[in-house]
């Protein structure tokens, strides 16, 4: 039987094995996908799912943007959750916001706030949001959604 460089000088990701934990940025091999390499990109932890099909905690380096989009939330004085709709909607698991400025708040404590958002509704919607209490005015904050492969 052959063996590989790796059975004899270690080293290398390990091939992902069902129920094993895995901690925050470790790298294995999925069987399902040619043994390709993917990160965890969660908390420690074990599942059943191999990386292949598990966009929730595990990365393939090297995936490729599938889209690209700029997303204005404006949130008004007395609100705290604004919803900007998303079409042609995304893959949640395979998506990620990321806030590129806008006007920005400050407590009564003069703490700096940064809007809060996540993706919902299935990937069809975006969810922004301040804190209760924010302060006064209207606040616009810019976004940028990457969809991944």
């Amino acid at each position: 039987m052959p063996v590989s460089a790796l059975q004899v000088f270690g080293g290398g990701a390990p091939i992902w094995t069902s129920g094993v934990t895995y901690a925050l940025g470790q790298e294995v091999r999925s069987p399902l996908d040619k043994y390709q390499l993917y990160t965890r990109i969660t908390a420690a932890g074990s599942g059943t799912t191999d990386p292949m099909n598990d966009a929730v905690n595990y990365f393939k380096p090297g995936s490729v943007i599938k889209s690209r989009r700029e997303i204005v939330a404006v949130i008004s004085q007395g609100s705290v959750n604004v919803t900007v709709s998303i079409s042609p909607a995304v893959v949640a698991a395979k998506s990620v916001l990321l806030y590129t400025g806008g006007t920005a708040s400050t407590y009564l404590t003069g703490t700096f706030v940064v809007p809060m958002a996540q993706i919902a509704g299935g990937g069809s919607s975006a969810v922004f949001g301040m804190p209760s209490g924010f302060g006064n005015g209207t606040w616009q904050s810019m976004w940028t959604l990457l969809e991944f492969n």
